[in-house]
């Protein structure tokens, strides 16, 4: 027999002879209450340096035994404190831990031994909290490298729980997110890798802490001609540029012609700084003859290499822009105005459109030829835009049309503008008056009329699909 059992037996038999025998002093066995314990399992997250009370409450705890557990180290047997730690307390029901430490993260079990068939347990997890810290890592605040090279930038960080690398690249107020590891590495690094760098520890633990890492990308120039092309035509003065990005800086030189060009030693030529880090180099020129209507080179050079970029000047019309509304004021016409540039006067012009493919089907373009009397010649302020409009006649009314344009001057035919979406009024819809833009209106409506072409043309092929 076990040893509750045997005292038990043994002090109910003392008092059965002590009272004469009787057999009304015995204690059933199934009346005798077994010890538990009344404490459910609990998580304790408790900072670095602080104080913790684990609970264990104990019912009937008789002649059993009471044993706290870290893991499977033994803390505590009954009174008896088995490890040595000046930190560890008890009372009957709690387990008291002082100043604790990232160490003591684990598991606690408070048990009852004694004669049960099985063992009464509770299990309590103690996380200790860290705030992250990121520690030192061998290198440099900032790094200089050549473009082409491979970059590795590492954070590495402590605390508890273990903190979460995140690495972002600042630029313009933004944060770009790369990787979630402590190491960082860039293949082939390019100008457009240079930057700040930020590295951030957290473990929800405090607050994040971040480390910051600038890194400066060496490269040859990179050219860019702000427009490839551009009109001229002799005696009109003309402005034409490059933009640049270079580190180190770089020293920029202008050359005319092909093949064998002419270095231009004498010449106007101004910079300024562009929002997206470029420095723009802009060279005004008056052609003086028709030979100098012709290619220019930018070419750029610092100490790792150079970049160049070419600019044809031409004679030739630029392609005309439409600057009239897209919906027109009649059933079955349409007033198309539009401008181009022109140094010298515009001879003819090609109109081509047709209706709005739809589906499978495709229209034949209808050709419109604008020469003599029919060319007007009016221009802008400058003196360097020509204006012209002209009314398409014969339309089918609440319809989609394209349009493209081209112009001709003496020296020859420009390319065609961009087709551009118009719309004959309906029968059931109000008059709306097709607004022509005058002069001082006609550069800003480049870029408006190219945005409401895209605009109608998603929505007129989204209706075309839900009509399907």
């Amino acid at each position: 027999m076990n040893t509750l059992k045997n005292s038990l037996i043994f002090t109910t038999l003392l008092g059965f002879f002590k009272e004469g025998g009787s057999s009304d002093n015995l204690i059933p066995a199934g009346m005798l209450k077994q010890p538990s314990i009344a404490t459910t399992p609990q998580t304790y997250r408790v900072p670095v340096g602080g104080d913790v009370e684990l609970e264990c409450k104990l019912l009937n705890l008789g002649d059993s035994v009471q044993l706290w557990k870290n893991g499977t180290r033994v803390i505590s047997v009954g009174s008896l404190q088995v490890r040595n730690d000046p930190r560890i307390m008890r009372s009957l029901d709690k387990l008291f831990i002082k100043g604790v430490d990232v160490w003591d993260t684990g598991t606690y079990t408070c048990e009852i031994e004694g004669d049960m068939e099985e063992q009464t347990t509770v299990s309590h997890f103690l996380q200790v909290l860290e705030a992250p810290t990121i520690i030192g890592v061998p290198g440099p605040e900032s790094m200089r490298v050549r473009a082409g090279t491979t970059v590795s930038i590492n954070c590495k960080a402590e605390g508890h729980p273990k903190p979460n690398i995140t690495w972002t690249k600042l630029q313009s107020g933004r944060t770009s997110p790369l990787s979630e590891r402590p190491e960082l590495t860039i293949e082939e690094v390019s100008r457009t890798d240079g930057g700040l760098y930020q590295c951030r520890a957290d473990n929800h633990v405090g607050e994040p802490k971040f480390k910051k890492i600038s890194l400066q990308v060496l490269y040859p120039p990179e050219v860019t001609a702000l427009h490839r092309t551009v009109h001229a035509s002799v005696g009109w003065g003309v402005n034409i540029s490059c933009d640049v990005w270079s580190d180190p800086p770089s020293s920029l030189e202008w050359f005319r012609g092909t093949g064998s060009m002419e270095y231009l030693d004498q010449h106007t030529q101004f910079q300024q700084m562009t929002v997206d880090g470029s420095l723009r180099y802009s060279l005004s020129l008056v052609p003086q003859l028709q030979i100098d209507i012709t290619n220019y080179t930018c070419l750029a050079r610092n100490k790792i290499g150079e970049g160049k970029a070419t600019i044809l000047l031409t004679g030739l019309p630029s392609p005309p822009l439409v600057s009239s509304g897209e919906l027109s004021a009649s059933l079955t016409s349409y007033l198309l105005s539009w401008h181009t540039h022109s140094f010298t006067d515009i001879a003819a012009y090609n109109i081509l459109y047709r209706k709005l493919p739809s589906g499978p089907i495709v229209y034949a373009w209808d050709s419109i030829d604008l020469e003599g009397e029919d060319v007007n010649h009016d221009r802008d302020k400058t003196g360097g835009i020509v204006l012209q409009h002209y009314k398409v006649d014969n339309l089918s009314p609440d319809s989609a049309f394209v349009a493209k344009i081209k112009a001709k001057n003496t020296v020859g035919w420009s390319d065609f503008s961009r087709e551009f979406l118009f719309y004959t009024r309906g029968k059931d819809s109000s008059p709306v008056e097709s607004h022509v833009l005058g002069t001082d209106e006609v550069t800003s409506s480049s870029f408006v009329t190219k945005n409401n072409f895209q605009l109608a043309m998603g929505l007129l092929l989204l209706l075309q699909t839900l009509i399907r």
